[in-house]
């Protein structure tokens, strides 16, 4: 298993990559995923992460493709 700082240091680049052109400044439903706090506050659908807890996370699944929602959208 990778130690954390690596896993979150490639979760940040690909979010930084892929999801922050949206969900950055201009917050697409309210979701902002330049930091850690902001990622816990979430937006119009609640946290985007559950600390410990991928499984519970919207962030995670949505990018699983898990559900309803699959980010990013049409790919």
């Amino acid at each position: 298993a990778l130690p954390a700082a690596d896993v979150e240091s490639a979760a940040r680049r690909v979010i930084e990559a892929k999801c922050v052109s949206c969900h950055g400044a201009s917050k697409m439903a309210g979701l902002d995923l330049r930091s850690r706090p902001a990622m816990l506050a979430g937006g119009a659908r609640g946290p985007a992460i559950v600390p410990h807890k991928a499984a519970e996370s919207l962030l995670y699944r949505a990018v699983r493709r898990e559900g309803s929602l699959q980010m990013p959208p049409g790919k």
